[in-house]
């Protein structure tokens, strides 16, 4: 009888500690992103923080930045709100996905100067994929 209490308890134990380890896993891969109106509406407490910001690049405003290294600047807008927009500096490999016109979501951060520094640039997929002509 005691060794099947011991039995149950060590299984319990164990049970506690993968479905915490689990929910800490989880917690931290879960990550907000914050929208273009949201980040401009916060003004100054964002600054410094990492962050991630989805939004639309602006067609027309992908440009090559001439310095020793890959670098871009664009502007990204909110998709449900056209007239927010954020400028982002990028320096690294820029993803073949990316492209005027198509979602994005940059991580980084945000400076004084309301230039967004970004670290990584995720490119969403369009859910549809359409052959070209």
């Amino acid at each position: 009888m005691a060794l099947k209490k011991k039995y149950l308890i060590g299984g319990i134990l164990i049970l506690i500690a993968i479905g915490s380890l689990s929910f800490m896993a989880f917690r931290g891969a879960a990550t907000y992103y914050y929208t273009v109106s949201e980040v401009i509406g916060q003004g100054s407490a964002l600054y410094g923080q990492n962050i991630r910001i989805a939004g639309e690049v602006v067609p027309g405003s992908v440009e090559p930045v001439k310095t020793g290294r890959t670098a871009i600047r664009f502007t990204l807008s909110d998709m449900k709100n056209a007239g927010e927009r954020l400028s982002v500096s990028y320096q690294g490999a820029v993803p073949d996905a990316f492209k005027e016109g198509n979602e994005a979501v940059v991580e980084g951060r945000l400076d004084a100067t309301g230039l967004f520094n970004a670290a990584q640039i995720i490119v969403k997929c369009p859910s549809k994929y359409v052959p070209k002509e």
